[in-house]
C-alpha cells in the first residue's frame, strides 16, 4: 500500500472517531443508575459549584423562613450574604447585572415600557427563585419592617440586619436599575426588594432600605430590583 492510501485510511479513521464522540452522551449515575444524560455535542464545558450556591437551609424570622442570600442568576442564589445577585423587573424571570455593563440572562435588551406583563401577581412561570423558594408577598415583608429590632448597618457590607428569636437575616443594599435605560444606581447606599403583590397595573410594593429608615413602598415594574426567597 503506497503512502496515499495510508493518508486516506488514517483520514477516514480520525473521521470516524470525532464522529462516534460526537455521538457519545454524558451519563452521571448513581447506585448503577443514570440520573441524567446528555449529548456531549450539546456540552461545551462542566463547571462544579458549591452546593450552597443553589440550595439555602433559610432562617426564620417573625415566622417567615426566608433565604440567606438574594437570587443571582434564575434559579441560583448568590455565593454570599453580601453579594448583591441579580436585579429583576416585576414578574420577570430575566436577570439583569449587578454591576455596570448593563447584561441580561437572556441576552435580551431591557425594556423600559415592562408593566409585567399584564400579570395582577408574581406568576409561578417566572419565579427567578430556586425550586422551593418565591418572592415573599408586601405581607412578609412587612413582617421584617414591623420588628422592633433591625439595624442599618455597614459591617459586613452596607444594608440592614433584621433579628427576631435569636435569628438574623441581613439585606445588603445592593441598588437597583432605573426604570428609563437601566441605569445603576444607589450601590451601597439603598437596597431594594420586590414583593409580589401589586398596587396597581403599572406599581407593585416592594420593601426599601436605607439609612435612616426601612418600609413598604410602591415603585414602577418596570424597575430592576434584589429578589429576597421566601420558603414556599
Amino acid at each position: 500500500m503506497n503512502k496515499k492510501v495510508w493518508i486516506l485510511v488514517a483520514a477516514i479513521s480520525f473521521a470516524a472517531v470525532v464522529n462516534a464522540q460526537e455521538q457519545k452522551a454524558l451519563l452521571i449515575m448513581k447506585n448503577g443508575t443514570v440520573t441524567h444524560s446528555v449529548a456531549v455535542a450539546d456540552i461545551d464545558s462542566i463547571v462544579f459549584v458549591p452546593a450552597a450556591l443553589v440550595t439555602d437551609a433559610g432562617v426564620t424570622i417573625n415566622g417567615v423562613k426566608w433565604a440567606t442570600r438574594n437570587v443571582a442568576a434564575p434559579g441560583t442564589f448568590a455565593a454570599s450574604q453580601t453579594d448583591a445577585g441579580m436585579f429583576y423587573q416585576w414578574n420577570s424571570k430575566i436577570g439583569w447585572s449587578a454591576t455596570d455593563p448593563l447584561t441580561s440572562t437572556n441576552g435580551s435588551a431591557w425594556n423600559n415600557a415592562w408593566n409585567g406583563n399584564g400579570a395582577t401577581t408574581w406568576e409561578a412561570a417566572n419565579n427567578p427563585c430556586p425550586q422551593g423558594w418565591r418572592v415573599p408577598t408586601q405581607a412578609e415583608l412587612n413582617t421584617l419592617v414591623s420588628l422592633s429590632t433591625k439595624t442599618w448597618t455597614t459591617i459586613p457590607a452596607p444594608g440592614y440586619i433584621f433579628t427576631s428569636g435569636g435569628n438574623s437575616l441581613f439585606l445588603p443594599a445592593a441598588g437597583d436599575r432605573g426604570s428609563n435605560v437601566g441605569t445603576l444606581g444607589n450601590v451601597g447606599t439603598i437596597g431594594y426588594y420586590w414583593s409580589s403583590t401589586e398596587e396597581s397595573s403599572n406599581y407593585a410594593y416592594y420593601l426599601y432600605l436605607g439609612s435612616g429608615n426601612a418600609g413598604l413602598v410602591k415603585l414602577n415594574k418596570s424597575y430592576g430590583q434584589s429578589v429576597r426567597c421566601v420558603a414556599e
